[in-house]
């Protein structure tokens, strides 16, 4: 299996929701309630399956494993096999877009203007007229 280069903690968990007819999979870092779409792929029960008994439950929100327990994983049909390959590579595109997403949230901070600008003040009291 590959593994995933990007930083990151073996606790962060791939959670799997089962919709109509489809799974999702969300990347989750760990000590945060933030969820990253990572793919889509048609209901198997073989992978609802796989997660609901090795992973946990999140309280109707699906079944989750981490990372570390992604790695685990050993055998399976073809459908599982080839999701458990793809999974490293995206949750890897992922990481890399939330740690450049928080670099540049630190490097250009959103500033707060302080000033209020007096003419359209004047504006909209000559419009009310």
């Amino acid at each position: 299996m590959k593994r995933i280069t990007s930083p990151h903690d073996n606790k962060d968990r791939i959670i799997c929701v089962a919709t109509d007819g489809h799974h999702d999979f969300y990347y989750q870092p760990v000590g945060t309630k933030d969820r990253h779409w990572l793919s889509r792929c048609d209901f198997s029960g073989s992978i609802f399956d796989h997660f609901r008994s090795k992973g946990r439950n999140m309280e109707s929100l699906g079944f989750s494993l981490s990372i570390w327990e992604l790695y685990k994983f050993n055998r399976g049909n073809i459908k599982l096999v080839r999701l458990m390959n793809r999974i490293p590579g995206q949750a890897d595109y992922v990481i890399q877009e939330y740690i450049l997403s928080n670099q540049v949230a630190k490097k250009f901070p959103v500033p707060v203007r302080d000033d209020h600008c007096e003419h359209n003040d004047s504006y909209e009291n000559e419009l009310a007229a």
